[in-house]
């Protein structure tokens, strides 16, 4: 009972603390008062101030890492087919931490783009700035990185994007479901 009764205590302190406004005030002798409670009726020039923490805003990578990204971003080409060479690569690049991004290529307008890049289709692909290397090759691709910057390891590995999920093919007209609100031609 009675540990129960200082739990509501100690809530009750600590939720009015939380929950404190700021006022500003000017009072009849024209001095300035400060106060988390609000101002007397008696206040000439009374106001409620926002205060916003003092939280100051970071990027998540390191810093090195930052600096490697804005000199040399990093693309990795990839189809679904393509299988253990493209997932090494992906895997490589997310142990490292290095931010990259994934072109999945499926159509004829991502197939075209990755000849531009490699001049062939064959993939894994990997650009790192201006540095392009076709196929899975580990020390090739380790290489690159280092030649870029980035870091061989970084302790936010764990939160590189991960590669998209593989869409599934658009259901036909026949196959796709009709709701209630389904228009009938």
């Amino acid at each position: 009972m009675r540990s129960a009764l200082c739990t509501a205590i100690a809530a009750a302190l600590f939720a009015g603390s939380a929950a404190a406004q700021m006022y500003r005030w000017v009072d009849a002798n024209g001095r300035v008062h400060y106060s988390d409670t609000p101002p007397p009726p008696s206040a000439v020039k009374a106001e409620q101030k926002r205060l916003q923490g003092s939280v100051v805003p970071s990027n998540r990578l390191p810093y090195e890492t930052q600096l490697a990204v804005q000199r040399a971003p990093v693309t990795l080409y990839a189809t679904p087919e393509c299988g253990q060479p493209c997932d090494d690569g992906r895997a490589l690049l997310v142990k490292r931490g290095v931010p990259f991004k994934e072109i999945a290529v499926r159509d004829a307008e991502t197939r075209a783009a990755l000849e531009r890049v490699s001049g062939s289709n064959e993939v894994p692909v990997l650009v790192v700035g201006r540095d392009m290397r076709k196929g899975w090759l580990e020390p090739a691709w380790h290489a690159a990185l280092d030649a870029a910057g980035y870091p061989k390891s970084s302790p936010l590995a764990e939160r590189a994007p991960q590669p998209p999920a593989a869409e599934p093919p658009p259901a036909s007209p026949a196959e796709a479901p009709a709701g209630p609100y389904t228009p009938k031609f």
